[in-house]
Order: structure tokens, then C-alpha cells, then sequence
């Protein structure tokens, strides 16, 4: 049990198909990582298959993606024309695919993988293995569109395909978006580090640092309204948040500085120590800010 724990990182999904590879073989112990228990249920199934480059790339598309729409074809030409598929190929590439049985197309239009193990497997394959897309340059193109798949994704490929090289790769091809989106829309740059902000804790922290340094700081009186929300929308609070898995004492003084320059927000700070802090709200009292936080979140 703890070996199957151990390779699925608590997964129940996977440590269910650990089992399952468990009673076929009867020991775990040559598993490292989950990514030898698809090798043992899938076998070479892409190889039996004999896909060709463009196919294998159409079929790292539609993983990526999750669900593609062949009427909406021109939301994937980035990544078509920088793999030199043409739109007619790819949609050839789906009608293979779809008679291999390794996608599915409903009402001749949604294709997607009804079987989320190959769909994993064609991940790890297409953007680990074989690299054959790059996974920066998805993230770049794909996550103004679909933040929460691009998100999955890299935690599909860096958490349950874990080995130092697969995580330095993984690691790497997100760090490099930080520039990129440092460079685009402020909004898009927020919404990004908020989700990968462990990825690259330095640049997080200064981005806040900044962030905090030009906020105005506000009196709250008679006539300025406390706010009174019931979701956490605020970007920054998000990203101390996750700078918190890393480094809670820093995300601690991030958390206080920002709290004295905007009091009226104090339902987001609220919001932000249940989301982040209160399974670890007990680590607080070896720091700086324990009355304060205590005071938030009574």
C-alpha cells in the first residue's frame, strides 16, 4: 500500500491502476513513477498503431486541449501552422484517429478522448518523451483561452510523471512564460503567475513587492465601504497564496504589507487565509503577524 501511495502521489484514480498492474504482475517494486504503470496497461499502443509524426502531433493537439471543435479550426492554427499541419491534414488526422478508436467525435463536430489513461499517455509521449510540441509554446498560445486546462495539463506532466528530468523540462518550459507574459497584458500576466507562481517563486515575489508599492494605502472611515464578497478575485492574494506552499513565512509579510495599505478588502484577505491558510493556520504562530492573521480569520 504505501508503494502504491507512493507512486500516485495520492491519486486515487492512479493508485487504483497501480493496483490493477499489482495483481496482474504481483510487485511494484522496478516502478519509479506512474508513467512505467501506463507502459505496463498500455504497452506501445501509439506504436502498434503506426501514427505518423502529424498524426502523433494532431493527437498531442486534441490531449492538450482536452475538447477541439472542428468548426471553430482556426482557434488551433498557432500550433498547426507552426508544426506545418494544414487544416484539411488535421481534420483527416481526427477521421484516422477517430476510426483507431483512440478519440471519440460526437455530432461530427467535439472530439475528444473518452479514455483520460491515453489521453495522459499521449501527453506524456507528445510533450515528455518525445517532445515533439513544445509545451511552452502551448502555454504561451492557449492559456488567455483556456487557463484551467493549461494549468491541468503541466500538473498532469509534472506531478504524475515525477523524475528529476521530466520536473527540470516541465520547470523550465514554464519559467520561460513568465517573460512572456511579463511582456503582454498586465491582467494576463497576474492570472498566470497566480497559477504557476511556485514555478518561479523570485519572480513572484518581486512582482508583489511591486505591486503592494504602488497601491495607495486607504483609511478606512464613515465613507470608505468595507467590502463584503463571497469569492477571492483578487490576483494578488492569489499569488501570496501560493507563494505560501513554499515560503509561508515570506508569504506571511506579503500578506500583512498588503492588508495595511487596503483595510476595505478585508473580505478578500478572509477569503484568501481559507482558501490557502487554514489547513497550515496552526504554522503561525512561529511567525511575526500571528494576531493579525488570528484576527482575520475569527
Amino acid at each position: 500500500m504505501d508503494r502504491i501511495g507512493a507512486i500516485s502521489h495520492g491519486n486515487l484514480r492512479f493508485a487504483l491502476l497501480s493496483a490493477k498492474v499489482f495483481n496482474k504482475r504481483h510487485r511494484l517494486s522496478d516502478i519509479s513513477d506512474f508513467s512505467q504503470v501506463f507502459k505496463q496497461l498500455l504497452g506501445d499502443v501509439l506504436v502498434r498503431k503506426h501514427l505518423d509524426l502529424h498524426s502523433l502531433i494532431s493527437l498531442g493537439i486534441i490531449a492538450f486541449l482536452k475538447n477541439v471543435d472542428i468548426k471553430r479550426i482556426s482557434y488551433y492554427k498557432p500550433v498547426l501552422e507552426k508544426y506545418k499541419i494544414s487544416e484539411e491534414k488535421f481534420k483527416e488526422n481526427i477521421d484516422i484517429l477517430t476510426q483507431m478508436e483512440l478519440i471519440n467525435v460526437v455530432n461530427h463536430r467535439y472530439v475528444f478522448f473518452e479514455d483520460q489513461i491515453i489521453c495522459s499517455y499521449v501527453l506524456k509521449t507528445v510533450f515528455l518523451d518525445r517532445q515533439l510540441i513544445s509545451l511552452n509554446f502551448m502555454i504561451n498560445n492557449y492559456f488567455g483561452y483556456a487557463s484551467n486546462i493549461v494549468r491541468d495539463n503541466v500538473q498532469t506532466l509534472r506531478g504524475f510523471f515525477q523524475n528529476e528530468e521530466n520536473n527540470s523540462y516541465v520547470t523550465q518550459q514554464v519559467k520561460k512564460s513568465f517573460q512572456f507574459f511579463h511582456d503582454q497584458d498586465e491582467i494576463l500576466y497576474l492570472q498566470f503567475v497566480s497559477m504557476f507562481c511556485s514555478y518561479d517563486i523570485n519572480s513572484s515575489v518581486s512582482l508583489v513587492l511591486a505591486k503592494i508599492k504602488k497601491v495607495k494605502p486607504v483609511k478606512v472611515d464613515m465613507d470608505n465601504k468595507i467590502e463584503n464578497d463571497t469569492f477571492l478575485y483578487d490576483y494578488l492574494l492569489k499569488i501570496i497564496g501560493g507563494i505560501s506552499y513554499n515560503e509561508p513565512e515570506l508569504a506571511a509579510e506579503l500578506f500583512y504589507k498588503y492588508l495595511v495599505k487596503v483595510p476595505q478588502k478585508v473580505s478578500q484577505f478572509k477569503l484568501a487565509v481559507d482558501e490557502f491558510w487554514s489547513i497550515q493556520f496552526n504554522t503561525f504562530r512561529f511567525y511575526k503577524f500571528t494576531q493579525q492573521i488570528a484576527l482575520i480569520n475569527n
